[in-house]
């Protein structure tokens, strides 16, 4: 919009300065003008249409070439419509009547840490605080639907992300989830149940499957640790633990008092014997 008004607005300067050279009088009027006075209103003129003209032309060229940096797609509006053009790095010659928009195609993530962790009911029953990273990245064919569509500031991910996170975890019980074997499922089932609710969504707000599908693609995500959101849980885990360690000391003290017992039992016998067959 801006390049339109200042192409207006030098489009009456050369029109200005171009009667103002066309009107000027001859050299013949006498005392009224004088040829010194012509010569000076016309080489004004001239030079207000020639700088104008330089200015129109530098202009034009700084909106109509786009130099688009690594990591970012650049995509345009014409008039308030969206074009679906888009533009990867290095520089390109664009219609200058075209708006710009950008929008980042570089690796990003949601990091649920610190006070920002997630949580999940376990098939058990048990809720778990989860420290992890989800990673994305956005195809750069589906910027400009996605900016038509949700605008700007778009939060897609993280509703579905937190969805996802709750599914996974419901999965598991809490053993196995806390365990290196659910570790690992938690960090491929975050992002392909991330996938599956953010097409979903997509399609829900007009794109088709193709688009929807690879618009983003989902890294697998860096589980870091998983707590217990009931501190409580961890002294009957560990009075648990201790129960069964001294179970497990008590079959072991009673298995060497039976081997005991048997032992002096076969001396016994053994002794008798002897005493008999003397």
């Amino acid at each position: 919009m801006w390049y339109l008004i200042f192409l207006v607005i030098v489009f009456f300067v050369f029109i200005f300065f171009s009667v103002n050279l066309f009107k000027l009088p001859k050299a013949d009027t006498g005392d009224e003008y004088s040829k010194k006075q012509r010569a000076e209103s016309k080489f004004i003129s001239s030079l207000g249409l020639v700088a104008s003209s330089i200015v129109f032309v530098i202009i034009t060229l700084f909106n109509a070439i786009v130099i688009v940096q690594p990591g970012q797609v650049v995509f345009t509006k014409l008039f308030g419509k969206m074009q679906y053009e888009t533009y990867e790095s290095g520089a390109h010659l664009i219609n200058p009547f075209l708006n710009t928009m950008d929008s980042s195609i570089e690796r990003r993530s949601l990091d649920y840490t610190d006070e920002n962790t997630a949580d999940g009911l376990t098939k058990n029953k048990i809720i778990l605080n989860i420290d992890v990273t989800v990673p994305f990245m956005l195809n750069p064919i589906a910027a400009p639907k996605l900016r038509e569509r949700y605008g700007e500031n778009m939060n897609l991910i993280g509703p579905s992300s937190r969805s996802a996170i709750r599914d996974c975890i419901s999965r598991l019980d809490w053993e196995e989830a806390v365990g290196e074997d659910g570790r690992l499922f938690i960090a491929n089932c975050i992002p392909e149940e991330t996938k599956k609710l953010v097409v979903a969504d997509l399609m829900q707000s007009g794109l088709d499957r193709n688009l929807a599908e690879s618009a983003f693609s989902f890294p697998n995500a860096l589980v870091r640790k998983m707590s217990f959101v009931d501190k409580t849980i961890l002294a009957s885990i560990a009075q648990e633990q201790a129960a069964v360690i001294d179970l497990r000391r008590q079959d072991t003290l009673t298995a060497i008092a039976k081997t005991e017992a048997l032992r002096r039992e076969n001396e016994g016998e053994g002794i008798q014997k002897m005493m008999a067959k003397l």
